[in-house]
């Protein structure tokens, strides 16, 4: 469970300290070229899906440990994660310190 809560933390820290506001390759991918790019659209689906694939592993891996109650279900936080990781991406353009930290902080309460 930590590993999860560390790596979505990762992803805010990187959109604060990312001077360039260039942001991620996939995200910006998602943004520029889709839905007319089918290229764009394969790629962005497989760094998003491999990307997903590794949170829901630990959080059945953390649910197995009893690290996450067996009230929640992986998929539909491991959903909610990486829709949440895009969307830290996307305020990464123009980040706001408490506004990420803040979201950060409600989102990873879900994981309690």
């Amino acid at each position: 469970m930590a590993s999860v809560k560390q790596l979505v933390r990762s992803f805010a820290e990187e959109a604060l300290d990312d001077p360039d506001r260039k942001g991620c390759f996939v995200t910006n991918a998602a943004i520029e070229s889709l839905p007319h790019d089918l290229e764009a659209a394969r790629r962005v689906d497989t760094g998003i899906g491999g990307l997903e694939a590794a949170i829901l592993g630990a959080l059945v891996r953390a649910q197995d440990q009893g690290e996450l109650g067996p009230d929640k279900d992986p998929r539909s936080l491991a959903h909610f994660l990486i829709t949440f990781i895009q969307g830290i991406r996307v305020i990464a353009k123009r980040p706001d310190r408490h506004r990420l930290t803040d979201a950060v902080n409600h989102a990873l309460s879900l994981l309690d």
